[in-house]
């Protein structure tokens, strides 16, 4: 049969499991957890968070009309917003991070501030 250390032997040491039907854009049951909440997790995430977006559970649930309706509407709500701010000269400041500066790398990161948990404990 020859040793382990043979050259001129192939041997396999992994093969992928095979993947379930049925799942869109080839992704893998790993990938799509990721977006799953969790029960117990659920009143602790702030209501922005993205995994709470219709148009990402309708994508996950195959619904791809309704996800492209509901992800143009967010997003033209989102430049109205802008537009407004703009025409009163305002800045956007993110409410739950600052921008920082990598002291090692010199560059730029939205660092967490915490804050968030604070207006949380205030809204009780």
């Amino acid at each position: 049969k020859g040793a382990m250390n043979d050259p001129t032997r192939a041997y396999l040491i992994w093969e992928a499991n095979p993947r379930p039907a049925g799942i869109p854009f080839n992704l893998t049951p790993f990938v799509l957890t990721f977006n799953h909440i969790d029960d117990k997790l659920r009143p602790w995430i702030a209501p922005t968070d993205s995994r709470l977006r219709p148009d990402q559970r309708a994508m996950e649930d195959g619904e791809y009309d309704f996800a492209a309706t509901e992800k143009n509407r967010l997003e033209e709500a989102q430049r109205a917003r802008r537009r407004v701010r703009e025409s009163k000269g305002e800045e956007f400041v993110p409410a739950w991070f600052s921008k920082e500066t990598c002291e090692i790398t010199g560059e730029s990161y939205w660092k967490f501030n915490g804050k968030y948990w604070q207006q949380r404990e205030k809204a009780g």
